[in-house]
């Protein structure tokens, strides 16, 4: 018996979550079915989005008004590699000036990677912790190639991000 090793998770928000086929997100719902990040798959409407997630297809739920903002946080590209360069990434920071404790990841995407195909990545950190009003930084040194991208979702909006590195021509 063959299954899917990849699944659709369906969320709706009360009010318009200005996401895109592609976004990708961090998902807090307090919900294992939900919680995580992706990439937004597809968007039905103004305040529904699909997100693949690893696992078998889950039923939507929806997000409170008041939770909508930390719910569902759309990740940051923190760097493309321009066309004909590559590059070589150094150093990561994180600061948090949340007046709590919040989490990143950061992934290295392919320039070939499709908005609608399994989150294939290479995963550089996953869900750190950094306590309010401190930082974190981390040395990389990886070599990435034209159109690469670096991609740092964050549990929320109060999480900042700076890449450091060098481009070759």
């Amino acid at each position: 018996v063959s299954q899917s090793r990849y699944g659709m998770a369906t969320l709706t928000s009360a009010v318009a979550h200005g996401l895109a086929a592609g976004d990708w997100i961090t998902a807090w719902l307090n919900d294992t079915n939900f919680d995580g990040d992706a990439i937004v798959h597809d968007v039905p409407n103004a305040t529904t989005f699909r997100y693949v997630r690893v696992g078998a297809n889950v039923s939507s739920a929806a997000i409170a008004a008041s939770t909508a903002a930390v719910a569902v946080q759309k990740a940051i590209t923190v760097y493309t590699v321009p066309a004909s360069t590559q590059a070589v990434v150094s150093t990561l920071t994180v600061a948090n000036n949340l007046t709590h404790a919040g989490y990143f990841s950061a992934y290295i995407v392919p320039a070939a990677l499709s908005a609608t195909a399994p989150p294939d990545r290479t995963i550089v950190f996953h869900r750190i912790a950094v306590n309010a009003g401190e930082s974190y930084n981390a040395t990389l040194g990886y070599t990435l190639g034209a159109g690469d991208r670096v991609v740092v979702p964050g549990s929320h909006a109060g999480m900042h991000f700076n890449l450091f590195g060098t481009e070759l021509s």
